[in-house]
């Protein structure tokens, strides 16, 4: 995903990979595929599941935010499909929390399988359990907020 991608520009037809595909990649490391792709698509080392012993594998659905803003976490929403991973990169370093309870109740209402972002989230006992299951990095509960004309 590149930082230069026109803004709020969705996809619709996403093509998803091969389903027993995904399975079977999904029993190898990050090290393993990242190789087995030519060396692409790792992320920043700095990234790490929010706990020990996290693993997950499905189709990336990526995201592009701004600092202070989710909105496009609200619209993927809308474009998940069962077994996707919404993978979220930020224009510029920002802690804000991007995800919570609301939208971790759209993904898995949606079928998704987890949340790779690099940036906050604001988790609650509700939501913890399946963002958990995610790569999220810090927790932060400073809200994102967006011009009144933006919601």
């Amino acid at each position: 995903m590149s930082v230069n991608a026109p803004l709020g520009i969705v996809k619709r037809n996403i093509v998803r990979a091969d389903a027993a595909a995904v399975e079977k990649m999904g029993q190898y490391g990050v090290a393993t595929v990242h190789e087995a792709q030519g060396r692409i698509g790792l992320m920043q080392t700095y990234m790490r599941p929010i706990y020990s012993g996290a693993r997950i594998s499905g189709t990336a659905v990526t995201v592009l935010l701004h600092p202070g803003d989710n909105w496009m976490l609200h619209v993927v929403a809308e474009q998940i499909k069962p077994g996707d991973i919404v993978v979220a990169a930020l224009s510029s370093p920002n802690t804000d929390g991007f995800f919570g309870d609301l939208l971790a109740t759209s993904f898995k209402a949606r079928g998704a399988r987890g949340l790779i972002i690099d940036g906050g989230c604001a988790t609650s006992p509700n939501s913890r359990p399946w963002i958990s299951r995610s790569g999220a990095v810090p927790s932060a509960p400073r809200a994102p907020s967006r011009p009144r004309s933006a919601r």
